[in-house]
């Protein structure tokens, strides 16, 4: 039983260790995420909205084809700036989902099964000095060893 028990326990460390990994991953795109909005949304703060950009250009001295080419890329620009708004809080939304509906709920599985460990070992040894206090013939050696026996891991 208790080379099961370290088996399982070493299983469970394993999950632990990812989903910590997992966690922290999480955690850290979704920071990201928002603060690359944040520089995207400081950045288009700055930014003239098209209409003002273009009319700015009126008198600047450049021909008709050059305005026309730096109005469409400031419109590019200011468009995919907007878009990035959008499809950066669609990603930091998408990462809290994740980690809420398929991360966090392993935590208390973890701790569940962390716990059946300990009181596999518990057991173990309360029998093992049952054993050696030769009460092996009493009815709570017998009950212990049945539970042992239907117990996890």
């Amino acid at each position: 039983m208790l080379a099961r028990a370290s088996l399982y326990e070493s299983a469970i460390n394993s999950v632990r260790d990812v989903a910590f990994t997992a966690s922290t991953t999480a955690k850290d795109l979704r920071s990201f995420c928002l603060t690359q909005r944040d520089v995207a949304s400081t950045t288009l703060n700055k930014l003239l909205a098209p209409e003002a950009f273009a009319s700015s250009l009126a008198y600047s001295g450049f021909t008709t084809v050059e305005i026309q080419t730096k109005i469409q890329n400031h419109t590019k620009y200011y468009e995919s700036l907007q878009a990035f708004l959008v499809e950066s809080k669609a990603q930091a939304d998408a990462v809290t989902a994740v980690f809420a509906t398929t991360i966090a709920p392993i935590f208390p599985q973890i701790e569940s099964a962390s716990t059946t460990v300990a009181t596999a070992r518990a057991l173990v040894k309360k029998i093992q000095d049952d054993l050696n206090a030769n009460n092996a013939a009493s009815n709570t050696y017998t009950e212990n060893i049945q539970k042992l026996q239907t117990m996890s891991p």
